[in-house]
């Protein structure tokens, strides 16, 4: 299965390499970009400190391919007590093409569609042996649709299964996380008016059933200017499953902080 994945992958680059050798870009972009949600926010002395860093990176740069390594890192920490300490972290690297609808190699835009993304590999662990130790492996296809200019509302499906023996010290991980996650959204992104550019509300929820889910939403709004490129970053998280060591107990914490 794996010698199978890793054949499918080499593949799919070539071609991509091959086909974009044709479609250079025309302008310079950065290699390197933000990702998912990159935040430092802090809660009570439950809550205590949350934060999350996550980039991804164009592997056939500068070509418009849509191959992408991704790496994000997740980190609980626990800066009120005396030692500081960081109770959990987690890593997920993967790999995933991206095919955006109004920037691709083909110049092909669909309608609504702002993006649709497959991974082959997607793996997540808290880097720790023995009993404390969490992982998993997925593949999965997301897919981003959405409305407006100015105002712009939109959801963000992603259907995912786990494979291997990643599971093995955590069997029962399924039946908190499901095999799929929603963000409905909602963006001010006016480009002529100073204070409709960066705010931000977003309803995620994940689960197999009303007892066994997990709902997080997020407010970003911008702070005094838009020029200050930090927003206030509000998040409130409800249900299991917002760090791997302990995805089979539920908690809720309140957080507010920075989002980059």
């Amino acid at each position: 299965m794996k010698k199978l994945i890793l054949f499918t992958i080499i593949m799919v680059f070539y071609l991509l390499y091959t086909a974009s050798l044709a479609y250079p870009s025309s302008t310079y972009e950065d290699p390197f970009t933000l990702y998912r949600d990159t935040y430092f926010i802090a809660g009570d002395k439950d809550g205590q400190v949350k934060f999350q860093l996550s980039t991804m990176v164009n592997l056939l740069y500068p070509f418009k391919s849509g191959a992408y390594i991704g790496y994000t890192q997740k980190s609980l920490w626990y800066l009120y007590e005396p030692s500081s300490p960081f109770i959990e972290t987690n890593y997920q690297p993967e790999a995933f093409y991206r095919y955006e609808s109004n920037d691709n190699l083909f110049n092909i835009r669909l309608p609504f569609i702002d993006y649709i993304q497959i991974s082959p590999i997607s793996h997540c662990s808290n880097g720790r042996d023995g009993e404390e130790s969490r992982s998993t492996n997925k593949y999965y296809l997301e897919a981003q649709a959405s409305y407006g200019n100015n105002y712009k509302i939109g959801i963000n499906l992603q259907l995912f299964a786990y494979y291997g023996a990643s599971l093995d010290n955590n069997p029962d991980i399924e039946k908190y996380t499901g095999h799929c996650t929603a963000d409905i959204f909602f963006k001010l992104m006016s480009r002529t008016v100073d204070y409709l550019d960066k705010e931000e509300v977003h309803i995620r929820i994940g689960g197999t059933s009303l007892e066994r889910s997990w709902i997080e939403t997020t407010f970003q709004v911008r702070i005094l200017s838009s020029r200050v490129q930090p927003k206030f970053y509000f998040q409130l998280y409800h249900g299991y499953g917002e760090f791997l060591i302990d995805y089979n107990k539920r908690e809720t914490a309140f957080r507010a902080g920075l989002g980059f």
